[in-house]
């Protein structure tokens, strides 16, 4: 029994950091992030603060959502900065995340 030569699977190609769009997507993207893990979307606030080297971004929800962003012990704010992170990286820009309460 012959076997098929398998096919090649063509993996997504990195977009370049020339044609990534500037911070203010990164705003846009904390913002989605932050709306899919409150009970009020319309309450999400989201301030960017240029600095030298990068940007920090204040995240305000309502006082009640303000659990569901933190998490556990901090784990689904540690993963929200990991995200923002690695969505900064492909500008080589650095920022950071406050949860502002």
């Amino acid at each position: 029994m012959k076997r098929r030569p398998r096919e090649r699977v063509m993996r997504g190609r990195r977009t370049p950091a020339s044609e990534v769009e500037p911070s203010s997507g990164l705003k846009d993207f904390v913002i989605y992030l932050a709306k899919g893990l409150v009970d009020d979307p319309s309450a999400v606030q989201v301030t960017e603060q240029r600095r030298e080297r990068g940007s920090l971004f204040e995240l305000r929800v309502a006082a009640g959502d303000l659990g569901n962003v933190i998490g556990r012990n901090g784990r689904t704010a540690q993963a929200l900065r990991t995200l923002l992170a690695l969505r900064a990286a492909r500008t080589g820009e650095e920022v950071e995340l406050d949860i502002v309460d």
